[in-house]
């Protein structure tokens, strides 16, 4: 409102003959009024879209922390409240520790493809993204592979006791306990 008062008064105030210096410090106070009103705009703006940008509630953590790191950026530059701007940037942090967990557990994944003989690895990444908050698809999916690994596992190491069995029994010569080894072998999947 003043803002469009003191643009109105001004072209009466030229035709009333007033004085240069008025009229431009006038014209100075004008835009300084409109810089200001810009300014508390862009801050009210910039402080919406922070707060939007907190309460997103994205499964992908990659997305979420641009964005509300492009929102705190924005709200630091229009000068939002130190408050919000410090509680977006805790979140900012726990969101990228999550990432952080997310990436991990994703390279943990696409190392078990390689060497399927590591679970250690894959369960510790699991935990650590479960505890965290970390995509519930991508957890259960990680939850799936570990448990497809620990089987095949359990298989390899059932066949190797089996073939060892059977070898010991078949060196002994014994030929009942070479026929419950085969069976046992057979059972193992050898």
């Amino acid at each position: 409102q003043d803002v469009a008062a003191l643009a109105e008064a001004l072209p009466w105030a030229v035709a009333a003959g007033a004085s240069m210096e008025l009229i431009e410090r006038a014209r100075a106070t004008k835009v300084d009024l409109e810089d200001e009103k810009w300014m508390l705009r862009m801050r009210r703006h910039a402080s919406q879209a922070l707060q939007e940008a907190m309460r997103q509630d994205s499964p992908c953590f990659a997305a979420a922390t641009e964005s509300l790191a492009a929102a705190v950026a924005r709200a630091r530059e229009a000068g939002v409240h130190e408050d919000l701007l410090e509680s977006a940037r805790e979140q900012l942090e726990r969101l990228r520790g999550r990432q952080d967990l997310e990436e991990a557990l994703l390279l943990a994944l696409r190392a078990s493809v390689r060497s399927s003989d590591d679970t250690a690895t894959l369960a510790a990444a699991l935990g650590r993204a479960e505890e965290s908050g970390v995509c519930s698809e991508l957890i259960a999916h990680a939850r799936r592979r570990l448990a497809h690994i620990e089987q095949c596992v359990q298989r390899r190491q059932d066949h190797s006791r089996a073939e060892q069995h059977l070898l010991d029994v078949t060196s002994s010569g014994e030929g009942a306990s070479i026929a419950a080894a085969l069976g046992t072998a057979l059972e193992a999947g050898l």
